[in-house]
């Protein structure tokens, strides 16, 4: 007796649940779990904020503003933290793993396949980097599209399955776009920085990432891959004194390419759309002529360095 807290001493304890779509509180009254409404009678927030110069809006009106007003909102920030994390635990566990793998001298033409895996792997994390920063210049169209759309429920969980399932896709796509090789979204089209032909686009927000017109600048993808080709034959001739590594990892950068062109090329939905992504001949043979280019002008600039080198030696010796 007297040790019960009077009525209005009572505290309430709530628990928040901040999930990445929606977000809600609750308090358990009775025994139950009982969900909180906001001033609108709501029980389920969006996760959504949106900064104004008067304050600070939440929930389903921040929501609704998210296409008009892309970069005062955010929505669905978990979602931004995903890739970075996934990122560094992969980095963390390569680093663990080549270190319990047994040490061992690898023949030349490992290395040199290792080389042609690891032109690739970076030409198109500069894709997907490209892919990523035109999204973002885009971002409002993208958001209009997905708004046009309007595809409810399912239909946006199946939106959202085909746009990932098309990502890959449109990295080598845009790899094949900033090498020269271009790219083709449906038939009788072409993308290219030096030409632009456009016919039927799918309704697939993802394609707001595309150029919206000729864009030569787009052309220095190309020159990385040069360079990239003059590095690798540099690394390999000095590790080994010889060309022939170099034209190992040229060939093995030939048939991966190949292998990507294929599995990237091919048809979506309807005949109208029967030639989408890159083209399965001439994007190996585009990238890896310039990967093959780099790779000669390294060979004559060792040429040109043991003439000048014979020529002064040769000199020396007259004096």
């Amino acid at each position: 007796p007297g040790q019960s807290p009077q009525p209005h001493q009572r505290r309430l304890a709530v628990g928040i649940d901040l999930g990445t779509t929606n977000s809600l509180v609750a308090a358990v009254r009775s025994g139950l779990a009982e969900p909180l409404a906001d001033a609108a009678g709501a029980v389920i927030l969006p996760s959504a904020v949106r900064y104004l110069d008067a304050g600070i809006e939440v929930g389903e009106a921040a929501k609704r503003a998210a296409a008009q007003d892309p970069f005062n909102t955010v929505v669905s920030v978990k979602l931004y933290y995903a890739l970075p994390i996934v990122l560094v635990i992969s980095y963390a566990f390569s680093l663990i793993a080549a270190q319990l793998m047994p040490k061992r001298t690898r023949a030349p033409w490992e290395v040199a396949v290792a080389w042609a895996a690891v032109a690739l792997g970076f030409l198109l994390a500069l894709s997907t980097l490209t892919t990523v920063i035109s999204l973002a210049i885009h971002y409002r169209a993208f958001l209009d599209l997905t708004t046009v759309i309007g595809p409810g429920i399912f239909g946006g969980l199946a939106l959202i399955l085909i746009q990932i399932l098309y990502l890959p896709n449109l990295f080598v796509a845009t790899l094949g776009y900033i090498s020269g090789a271009g790219a083709h979204i449906g038939s009788d089209s072409l993308i290219h920085p030096f030409s632009f032909e456009l016919d039927q686009l799918p309704a697939i927000p993802l394609l707001a990432a595309l150029p919206r017109g000729t864009f030569p600048w787009a052309i220095a993808g190309a020159i990385v891959i040069v360079a990239l080709g003059f590095f690798i034959h540099r690394k390999l001739r000095a590790r080994f004194g010889d060309d022939k590594s170099s034209a190992i990892s040229l060939f093995a950068f030939f048939l991966m390419t190949s292998l990507l062109g294929w599995v990237a090329s091919g048809q979506l939905i309807t005949d109208v759309l029967s030639q989408m992504g890159v083209s399965w001949w001439r994007f190996p043979l585009v990238i890896s002529g310039e990967l093959a280019l780099g790779m000669a002008l390294s060979r004559i600039a060792i040429l040109i360095d043991q003439k000048i080198r014979e020529r002064r030696a040769l000199g020396e010796k007259t004096e």
